[in-house]
């Protein structure tokens, strides 16, 4: 029990943040090849949208409605990866950060009860435990809200198909202001260029050297 409490205080946690469309999963796949190429015991922990894909359809039409459904099943979808990780497992990368939620819910401005929010910050706060949030590497991959769209279209979602310019740049804004000013996360913001868009072994490096300072980029 003792050397498992070690290995996970060790563990690294890599959380790759941005808008929706910035390829957040695709970075995290190449993080990973990286990663298993030092010997290095890894779990990728994708947002799994299969197990919520009906009610982020009705989410994006009906926002309102639907807003804080959508978001305690993806906490709670979350909460469920991180206690079923292996204890040994040396790194862990994973789509998005548990703040994020309230970006998504705080743009609807829905009023929720009083026993909804105390529901939603008890799911938070085992989110925050579970990751140790405070030692974690956050990288927001930052991309205009006109290139996330181009991309939304490009993968053709059919649950993505109802999202507008203005939600993302809503989106943008709030993971410029909160994410970093308010919450004050230690965060490396990381600016993909429409020349380096295609160059994803380039991305994941520049993601690596703020991770690991030493490392050097191999063409």
């Amino acid at each position: 029990e003792w050397i498992l409490k070690k290995c996970q205080e060790k563990r690294q946690i890599i959380i790759i943040e941005g808008g929706i469309g910035v390829g957040k999963s695709s970075i995290t796949e190449k993080l990973r090849e990286i990663f298993l190429k030092k010997r290095k015991t890894v779990k990728v922990l994708h947002e799994t949208i299969e197990e919520w894909r009906d009610t982020l359809e009705k989410f994006y039409k009906e926002p309102l409605k639907y807003q804080y459904q959508l978001e305690m099943e993806i906490i709670k979808s979350r909460n469920n990866q991180l206690r079923n990780c292996n204890r040994i497992t040396e790194v862990i990368i994973m789509d998005r950060t548990p703040l994020s939620s309230y970006f998504f819910i705080s743009l609807t401005k829905e009023r929720v009860s009083l026993e909804d929010l105390h529901s939603e910050i008890n799911e938070m706060e085992k989110d925050r435990d579970l990751l140790r949030l405070e030692t974690a590497k956050i990288i927001r991959i930052e991309m205009t809200a006109e290139e996330c769209l181009e991309r939304i279209k490009l993968r053709g979602r059919n649950e993505e198909k109802d999202i507008s310019l203005g939600y993302l740049r809503k989106l943008n804004e709030k993971y410029e202001h909160d994410l970093i000013q308010v919450y004050k996360v230690n965060t490396d913001q990381i600016f993909v260029t429409e020349n380096e868009r295609g160059k994803l072994d380039y991305t994941a490096w520049k993601i690596m050297k703020f991770i690991q300072p030493n490392i050097r980029y191999k063409e």
